[in-house]
C-alpha cells in the first residue's frame, strides 16, 4: 500500500506539471488532430505494427519504444505555442508489467532530453523538446524486460503536449504478450503418444 500511495503522489506531481501547458494553451485550439500514440517497434525502425510483441520466454527481451502524433509540420503558428501541426512538445507515459514479466533496465535514446524511473514492474518516462517540438516517430528508448511464461506489458497512462500547447491523452494499449502456444502441435504430440502407448500394450 505504501508503494501505491508514493506512486500516486508522484503521478499527482507530474499531473500538476503537465497541467501548466494546458492552462496556458486554453483557447488556442488543437493541432492537426492526429491521435498521439506510444508503441513498440519490433524492428526498431519506428514502424507501429499495431499488434503486441510476442514474448518468447527468453531470459531478456527488448521493447523499442516510440511516440508518434503524426508527420504534419505546423504551417500556421509556432510549434509549442499555437501551432497547427503534429509536433510533440512533451510526453509522459508509464508502462507496467504483470505476472512473470519484469523490468530489467531502460536505455534512453542517445542525445534525448528524457527523465525516467523504473521499478521491477514499471517504467515511467518524460521527455520532449518544449521549445520547438518534434515530428514523429520519436524514439524514446529501449525497455529491457525479463520474462518466462505468462504476463504482459502495457501502457497504463500517458499524455502528450501538442503543437497548440494542449494536452492529449495517449490511448492505453498492450505492448507485449506471451508468445501463443501451438495447440495443433501439442495435440499432434499427445495423439502420437496415445498411439505409441496403445501399440505397446497390444504388442
Amino acid at each position: 500500500m505504501a508503494k501505491k500511495r508514493a506512486s500516486g503522489s508522484r503521478r499527482a506531481a507530474c499531473a500538476c506539471v503537465f497541467a501548466l501547458p494546458v492552462a496556458i494553451g486554453v483557447g488556442l485550439g488543437s493541432a492537426a488532430g492526429a491521435v498521439p500514440v506510444v508503441y513498440q517497434s519490433p524492428a526498431d525502425d519506428g514502424v507501429d505494427p499495431g499488434t503486441p510483441f510476442a514474448l518468447s520466454g527468453a531470459p531478456t527481451e527488448s521493447l523499442y519504444l516510440y511516440v508518434d502524433s503524426g508527420p504534419l509540420a505546423s504551417v500556421v503558428g509556432a510549434p509549442c505555442v499555437d501551432g497547427t501541426g503534429d509536433e510533440v512538445c512533451a510526453y509522459r507515459f508509464c508502462v507496467e508489467t504483470s505476472d512473470t514479466v519484469g523490468v530489467v533496465d531502460f536505455l534512453p535514446e542517445a542525445g534525448s532530453d528524457i527523465v525516467w524511473r523504473i521499478s521491477p514492474t514499471e517504467l515511467c518516462a518524460t521527455g520532449g523538446k518544449a521549445t520547438v517540438g518534434e515530428l514523429g516517430p520519436i524514439r524514446v528508448g529501449e525497455l529491457i524486460l525479463s520474462s518466462t511464461e505468462g504476463g504482459d506489458a502495457q501502457i497504463v497512462e500517458g499524455e502528450v503536449v501538442s503543437a497548440s500547447l494542449t494536452l492529449d491523452g495517449v490511448p492505453l494499449r498492450v505492448l507485449a504478450v506471451p508468445e501463443p502456444r501451438r495447440p495443433l502441435q501439442l495435440a499432434a504430440g499427445l495423439l502420437f503418444l496415445c498411439v505409441v502407448s496403445r501399440w505397446r500394450r497390444s504388442a
